[in-house]
């Protein structure tokens, strides 16, 4: 038969160790490992608030967690300025940093990272994201080593603007091992200098308006931003969005009264690798 043991004592006592029982409490109990013990912390006079200190410990079970405690293992890292209130974890000047196993849904963007290297987005899934300023599930801007792994992403959308995965002058990245279902922009897309980064073994159905992995940017004469160059699409499965949708497009640009052009640099800074299926 499991009995409550009263110990009362004060924080103070505790911190220190002590424990004091009422008297005779599990000397008369002939099973004493099955008893749950109450610490009553500061029931005497110096606790003028004595209703939100009891703690309750059963031998031989887990010690008991703060219930406030995040179940999720990975750390939130804030956004500030433009990215305040728009993603809903930022990395700035981070090395080393996994993000990893984490459910983002119902904001505009997931996970914004800059000026970081060596930073792993694995096993996550995001999804329900839409809004004025939708722009990816993972946006990277000015940093290298990036591997995106293993997540998935789902119903992402902002016409052609919303993205799985925009990687703006980075480079030396991995997008692998993906699913991207319903996005609406091209699932994967580079911008400005962003060279070597690989997209293979992922799954894409019904995402994209353009090519599966696309480069655009505000390219001479509209803009300064500059062609990527290195970039390879290779051993995915697919199933297009529209008609006219293609595996890769490099060189987008657009401006003015032109409007969208493709193919204006050379060598093209997207290419199809090989491998690529439908499904």
């Amino acid at each position: 038969m499991r009995r409550f043991l009263l110990a009362t004592t004060t924080a103070a006592a505790l911190a220190g160790g002590a424990i004091f029982l009422v008297p005779g409490s599990a000397a008369a109990d002939p099973d004493p490992t099955d008893n749950i013990l109450v610490f009553a912390l500061g029931f005497t006079a110096d606790d003028p608030d004595p209703t939100n200190d009891l703690i309750a410990f059963v031998p031989g079970d887990p010690e008991p967690t703060d219930p406030a405690e995040p179940t999720d293992p990975a750390p939130d890292y804030e956004c500030r300025g433009a990215e305040k209130g728009v993603y809903r974890i930022c990395l700035y000047n981070e090395s080393g940093v996994e993000i990893s196993g984490r459910t983002f849904k119902d904001y505009q963007n997931g996970i914004f990272i800059k000026n970081s290297d060596n930073i792993t987005i694995s096993g996550n899934t995001f999804k329900n994201m839409t809004g004025p300023k939708a722009w990816a599930g993972v946006h990277v801007k000015d940093s290298t080593d990036i591997t995106v792994t293993g997540n998935t992403f789902t119903n992402l959308t902002n016409a052609g603007r919303m993205h799985g995965v925009y990687l703006v002058r980075t480079s030396d990245s991995l997008v692998e091992n993906n699913k991207f279902l319903d996005v609406t922009g091209d699932p994967v897309r580079l911008r400005d200098a962003a060279h070597n980064n690989t997209v293979e073994r992922n799954t894409f159905i019904n995402s994209g308006r353009y090519a599966l992995l696309s480069e655009w940017g505000m390219l001479p004469p509209y803009g300064m931003e500059e062609c990527s160059t290195g970039n390879v699409l290779k051993n995915n499965k697919y199933r297009f969005n529209t008609p006219n949708q293609v595996k890769v497009l490099s060189g987008g640009r657009s401006g003015g009264t032109v409007g969208l052009e493709w193919g204006t640099c050379s060598p093209a800074g997207v290419k199809d690798g090989g491998g690529n299926r439908k499904i």
